[in-house]
């Protein structure tokens, strides 16, 4: 069948290289397989295992990024900031991605060859495939983003991706959500497109504007699902396939089978991602970790952590190790708490389970998602920077001992799993929709509204000369009253002085 080809844009996230995102594109880039399509994916890692017609193109080089300048939580960076670090990021790791053998291998393909669809990830922005577009003469483009939420769709109801607030904001939020979804989109449009064009140009002198080609999307696959999020109006082209990530879950190992099995309270599961590590957390975070599961030894806790040297006192009740099957443990019905970095993945991964959760938000969306978890009454929120012993400890005998959370969650689990397909075959049927429907351009998608800038298209640039003629038409108005009224005010005077 059709040649499916998947540019990951090297899986480099903005902040960090994310595991959890490259598992997620392994499972579309497999279930693409699966059906009988050739897949290429230009990406950091690769996987040996894979079916034989995925074909990896591997770009290397690019992990010296700094780990832990993802991490805004403890910093207290503005939203400001942490914008314009996003779009500085974005274009240092498209000339990074630029300049790997990987890329230049696919550069090298023969100039006639062309794909019948990219798909990009949108992870370093538009860039990669921007490239990828003009070499194999606009080839159909799809994204797909770890994205639960779409890009300024509303100002007023949807907090900015940066901006820590729930969505029912009042007038002051309003207005700093208005102003950091101005300085992103001014960000994009004259810092991050115009360097990205010139990047892009090096390759391709005669290259269209990145900006134009990132127009010319068939459909968005978005990672998103009403029933567990704040719900954003979409076009029709924006496909929502929240939670295609998660598997059918699998046998345990018989150690953990046996842990987990053995745990008459509850087993509680701790993991704050693959990118905190001991390098990341202090010595008196560790030890706060382990002083409040020490105070909980009625449960037993697993901890996906990387430590180098464990301490002499660890706790009976904990096992420690650097990776744990995460899918498979939350399945398990004695898991019963879930502590981990309010990614949209992970939050997905609890509500689908029906585990609460405590959520401790390091960037980006995770303070969304832990907001909303909160508001639901499926989650309690806890501060990266302020953990310590008393407040961990009381926050897990809160979820643990108050009821409600477990059947919140439950409940919010029932109608996530409540679908008329599975999100991973739904973006697979939408993907080959595509390959069918080369022409979709001409006859569904909205391309006039896509290509406005927000201005334009909330009408905003309508309401400015409205008000601007009202402004006018008061001000003429209002000369003429005063002369009016002036003259008529001189003719009596002067009567008088006669």
């Amino acid at each position: 069948m059709g040649y499916v080809t998947r540019l990951c844009g090297g899986t480099l996230d903005f902040f960090r290289i994310a595991q959890k995102d490259v598992a997620r594109n392994k499972q579309l880039m497999y279930g693409l397989a699966a059906k009988g399509h050739n897949v290429t994916a230009l990406t950091i890692d690769v996987d040996k295992n894979a079916p034989k017609n995925v074909h990896f193109i591997q770009l290397k080089g690019i992990h010296d990024t700094n780990r832990n300048d993802w991490m805004n939580e403890g910093k207290r960076l503005s939203p400001f900031q942490t914008l314009y670090n996003e779009a500085k990021l974005s274009v240092k790791s498209c000339e990074m991605i630029y300049e790997t053998n990987g890329f230049a291998r696919l550069l090298n393909y023969p100039d006639d060859f062309r794909f019948d669809l990219i798909i990009n990830t949108n992870t370093v922005g538009p860039c990669v495939a921007a490239v990828a577009q003009h070499k194999f003469k606009l080839s159909p483009l799809m994204t797909v983003t770890a994205s639960s939420s779409l890009t300024s769709t509303s100002f007023s109801t949807i907090p900015n991706q940066h901006f820590d607030s729930t969505e029912d904001m009042c007038f002051l939020k309003r207005a700093k959500n208005f102003l950091y979804n101005t300085w992103e989109y001014f960000l994009e449009q004259w810092y991050v497109l115009p360097a990205m064009d010139k990047l892009a140009r090096k390759i391709f002198p005669d290259i269209q504007s990145v900006g134009e080609l990132s127009q010319l999307v068939r459909i968005r696959l978005i990672n998103a699902n009403a029933a567990i999020q704040y719900p954003e109006a979409a076009s029709p082209d924006v496909i929502p396939v929240g939670g295609l990530h998660i598997q059918k879950s699998e046998s345990l190992s018989k150690e953990l089978q046996k842990v987990l099995d053995d745990a008459p309270n509850g087993v509680i599961f701790c993991s704050l991602g693959s990118d905190v590590n001991s390098e990341t957390l202090s010595d008196v975070q560790v030890n706060a970790v382990l002083n409040a599961i020490k105070q909980l030894s009625q449960y037993h806790f697993l901890w996906q952590f990387e430590l180098k040297t464990l301490p002499d006192d660890v706790p009976k009740n904990v096992r420690i190790q650097p990776r744990f099957p995460q899918n498979d443990l939350l399945a398990h019905p004695h898991m019963k708490l879930f502590i981990a970095e309010s990614s949209v993945l992970n939050s997905q991964d609890a509500i689908w389970y029906g585990v609460p959760m405590i959520g401790i938000p390091l960037a980006v969306t995770q303070y969304r998602n832990i907001n909303y978890g909160v508001k639901q009454g499926v989650a309690k929120r806890l501060s990266f920077a302020d953990i310590e012993a008393g407040l961990l400890k009381s926050a897990i005998e809160e979820v643990m001992t108050n009821v409600s959370f477990l059947e919140n969650t439950q409940l919010m689990s029932k109608t996530f799993h409540d679908q008329p397909d599975n999100p991973l075959d739904r973006a697979i049927w939408w993907i080959e929709w595509v390959v069918r429907n080369p022409h979709v351009d001409r006859y569904w998608r909205s391309t006039g509204s896509a290509a406005m800038c927000w201005i334009t298209r909330n009408g905003y640039d309508v309401l400015l000369v409205v008000f601007a003629t009202i402004a006018i038409s008061m001000h003429i108005l209002t000369g003429l009253i005063y002369r009016v009224f002036f003259k008529k005010q001189s003719k009596k005077v002067k009567t008088k002085r006669e």
